[in-house]
């Protein structure tokens, strides 16, 4: 009798249990789990997530369920683009939250189940989405942060981290990433590269995706891989010769500049920066001629070179981005009694140059200074 009325009072507990409120139980778990100590132990000794109990599988379509598209917007206008990204957004942060807390755990495994599940379905769903607060962004990045915690964790199995590398590997390949801006993904390759130690691997993955770049901006992300990959090994020398192969990328032009700088190595700076405005007119990339002639001019300025500064100051005020900041540049380096001469010369030119059907605001701004 007593195994028949312990049946039934299972049933009726089942049966109730049914119909309250997940929230409510919640909070009434946590509440007699604070009064009982013993009950408290039998909680976590039989829900405590130490081991994986779901597959990256399991993850990845538990993921893209969280995009939605066949709903429809409010008020019945269709469907609504910006509010499936909410929603998605919504609810791949309280998956996220679950592996940060599976993580506090010591369940890396599924720790980074979670966290590769939602980097890789964030970029394959975006197109389909208007994800105009950037929320999806912000999760896919935090997921991206989650994996790094992985890898600088000794706790965490070294399997595990080759297991991941390799899964890095093939995922970077992917257009998606860069096609989407989600590039952060790259920040993966070099500590798994580290933590696995296939160095060789790592080298040979970027040179395979140098070799299909299918334009500068993948091209420059993939060299930028090998160069990181060569100065974390101290190949000093490969790395110095990879970034002279590829200095008509702008990137890789920059991290050159940087080094000449650093080491007060001017002349070859300026000569860097020559050859790159003639890079960058060949191809018609306006942005970087200027950058280039902006810091050809920051160069001239610490030099106290007054011919090039002014040289420098008057062709970027015609056609810089700033024409205000060489306005003030050239007053600064001119004699106050050659100013007007100089002034003059400088705004009939700029007349002459302006957009047609465009005020020159710029014109404003100094008749009102002056």
């Amino acid at each position: 009798m007593k195994q028949e009325t312990g049946h039934t009072t299972d049933k009726e507990v089942s049966e109730l249990l049914r119909h309250i409120e997940p929230e409510k139980l919640a909070q009434f778990v946590a509440e007699y789990a604070h009064r009982n100590a013993s009950f408290r132990s039998e909680i976590f000794k039989h829900f405590r997530p130490q081991e994986p109990q779901v597959s990256l599988d399991d993850y990845r379509k538990e993921a893209s369920d969280c995009f939605v598209f066949d709903g429809y917007g409010r008020y019945g206008r269709g469907y609504n683009f910006y509010e499936a990204a909410y929603m998605a957004g919504a609810a791949l942060c309280t998956l996220l939250e679950k592996g940060n807390y599976l993580f506090t755990q010591n369940n890396y495994e599924e720790t980074a189940a979670i966290a590769q599940s939602i980097i890789e379905v964030i970029p394959r769903n975006y197109e389909l989405v208007d994800d105009s607060d950037g929320e999806l962004v912000v999760v896919f990045n935090d997921a991206v942060e989650l994996l790094l915690a992985i890898v600088e964790d000794e706790k965490a199995d070294e399997a595990l981290k080759t297991k991941i590398f390799h899964w890095v590997s093939k995922e970077v390949k992917e257009d998606i990433y860069s096609d989407y801006g989600f590039d952060e993904i790259d920040s993966l390759l070099i500590p798994y590269t580290q933590a696995s130690g296939l160095f060789n691997d790592a080298l040979d993955l970027a040179e395979e995706r140098i070799h299909q770049a299918t334009d500068d901006y993948r091209l420059e992300s993939a060299v930028m891989n090998k160069i990181h990959l060569l100065q974390q090994n101290g190949l000093t020398y490969e790395m110095e010769d990879t970034i002279n192969q590829y200095m008509e990328l702008p990137g890789i032009r920059k991290m050159k500049l940087t080094g000449l700088l650093e080491q007060n190595r001017y002349s070859e700076a300026i000569m860097i920066l020559k050859e790159g405005i003639k890079v960058a007119q060949q191809k018609n990339h306006s942005g970087t001629v200027s950058d280039w002639k902006d810091q050809l001019l920051e160069i001239y300025i610490l030099l106290k070179d007054h011919k090039n500064v002014v040289k420098s100051a008057e062709d970027l005020f015609y056609n810089g981005s700033d024409a205000m900041k060489y306005y003030h540049l050239l007053k600064k380096e001119t004699e106050p009694e050659n100013w007007t001469t100089r002034l003059e010369a400088m705004l009939s030119r700029r007349k002459k140059d302006s957009l047609m059907g465009f005020p020159d605001h710029v014109r404003a701004q100094i008749y009102i200074e002056e």
